[in-house]
């Protein structure tokens, strides 16, 4: 596990290495789920608001660190990887990239 900021291009390797994709944030639209998804591997998520948008897709759980390495087994074990792949095909990574960047840019330009 790595809790730091890593290059942009070094991040298919780290995905390719990875066993699980970890989101531990109580977010309905995070795009780390899809991310993670898109690329086969399973994912655990927080309980919360992305119960509803990623039931079946993604196992859930605590911020209790027993409830973490539970999850991420029982994601290993269990996860259909090509149900999320499918789920994370219906979404336009181009127009969230320009989302991202216009949001990115109104900040940079506000605190300017």
């Amino acid at each position: 596990m790595y809790l730091g900021t890593v290059p942009h291009d070094d991040v298919p390797g780290y995905l390719h290495a990875a066993d699980v994709g970890i989101s531990l944030v109580d977010d309905a639209h995070t795009l780390k789920v899809l991310e993670y998804g898109s690329v086969g591997l399973p994912v655990v998520q927080l309980r919360g608001h992305a119960e509803g948008r990623f039931s079946g897709l993604a196992t859930f759980c605590s911020l209790d660190p027993a409830a973490i390495a539970e999850a991420i087994q029982t994601a290993k074990e269990t996860t259909d990887t090509a149900a999320m792949r499918a789920a994370s095909k219906r979404y336009d990574w181009a127009s969230i990239g320009q989302v991202y960047e216009s949001a990115l840019r109104t900040i940079v330009t506000d605190q300017q």
